[in-house]
């Protein structure tokens, strides 16, 4: 039986591959990198606004956001103001601010953009591994990567352990009922198969035990929706240093086709505060300046608004890098308004492959041969 099919249908939301110790970090300290995953194409335009461009304004009448509400960065361009908290951030020089990323030939299809986010792949490639599984060296680890929202995504085909946790309340309540060791053999090559991902799952619900199955308590609370209760875990991991170098989250439902305006607004005002309060936990355990937020998404929104008063499938986007290490700014070119591809839809100007070889190169010390072609930003 494949072993993914058999985890998913067997343990309730918990899958595991066997795991490795990586090789020795070069990084002089544990850092740790949290993807933050947008799903269903984040609408870059009402993100990051071009609020002096008139040709935003034409193409939006009912959505656009109003000039006079805009969060401004400089003297083009302005965050969403249900971002009050991550232009804070901003403030103190710990967001960069990435335009334009996309990629050549996008495809507008959420299954196969995401797949080319997640596997580094070329538009007419089809790779099964993510893009975080090709690293030449990963730091040495408890566990290799934690999904606690989504797929495995960048984590596919990851040599080393991957937890995937879709509820951690339910995961860690039924790993009090699992012995603390397992002691069982067999000369069945199937059922050997299957005693050792069992293993594997028990071992590592004790490593996350270890850490989350505390009385102590987050000095800053997260909001009890389910980006917060994600970002909560992290917060808790990260701040007792647990040794788990890659963690994933979710964020779902900005496929805005109808009735974007007040949908958008709740769900950036969700990921600017749990980033706020992620960030107050982890200055508070000194884990900050370790610790590197990345947002991603399979694409953005169409220029013009359509006749439900929301947004469809698009092209190049806006996301955002935020850590204590990071060099805080505005990046690369906004997309043109005035020069549309054939579809009406924006022409990428960063490659989204520059943002993945930055993390791998500048932030991990190491390389990946899918993506070290590609260029560096400086925001590390």
């Amino acid at each position: 039986m494949d072993r993914r099919k058999f985890l998913k249908s067997g343990f309730a939301g918990v899958g595991m591959v066997p795991a490795l110790l990586y090789g020795a970090s070069k990084s002089a300290g544990y850092r740790y990198t949290v993807l933050i995953e947008l799903g269903g194409g984040n609408d870059g335009l009402n993100t990051l606004v071009p609020y002096t461009d008139s040709e935003y304004y034409r193409a939006r009448p009912n959505i656009a956001i109003d000039r006079k509400s805009v969060i401004k960065l400089d003297s083009r361009v302005g965050l969403h103001p249900s971002m009050k908290e991550l232009a804070k951030i901003y403030r103190v020089g710990e967001v960069a601010v990435l335009q334009g990323v996309g990629y050549p030939h996008p495809n507008r299809s959420h299954f196969r953009s995401i797949d080319i986010w997640n596997s580094a792949s070329n538009w007419n490639e089809y790779l099964d591994s993510g893009w975080i599984s090709t690293l030449d060296s990963r730091p040495v680890s408890e566990i290799g990567s934690l999904v606690l929202g989504g797929e495995y995504g960048p984590f596919a085909k990851l040599k080393s352990g991957i937890l995937s946790i879709q509820n951690p309340s339910a995961f860690l309540n039924r790993s009090k009922r699992m012995p603390a060791q397992i002691y069982m053999s067999a000369n069945n090559e199937y059922l050997k198969h299957l005693l050792e991902v069992e293993k594997e799952i028990v071992e590592s619900s004790w490593v996350l035990r270890r850490y989350l199955d505390s009385d102590k308590e987050l000095r800053f609370k997260f909001p009890r929706h389910g980006l917060g209760r994600e970002m909560e875990i992290v917060a808790r991991l990260i701040g007792e240093s647990a040794r788990i170098p890659f963690m994933k989250v979710y964020h779902g439902g900005f496929d805005t086709h109808c009735s974007q305006s007040a949908k958008h607004a709740r769900l950036l005002k969700e990921l600017s505060e749990s980033i706020s309060i992620l960030r107050r936990n982890l200055v508070l355990s000194g884990k900050w300046k370790d610790t590197l937020i990345v947002t991603y998404s399979e694409f953005g929104r169409r220029v013009e608004e359509n006749a439900c008063k929301g947004t469809d499938h698009g092209t190049a986007s806006v996301h955002f890098a935020i850590g204590g290490s990071v060099k805080g700014g505005i990046y690369g070119v906004y997309p043109s308004l005035d020069f549309l591809d054939d579809n009406g839809d924006l022409v990428y100007t960063d490659d989204f492959r520059t943002l993945y070889n930055t993390i791998a190169q500048k932030w991990l010390s190491t390389k990946s041969k899918r993506v070290s072609k590609y260029g560096l930003y400086d925001f590390i």
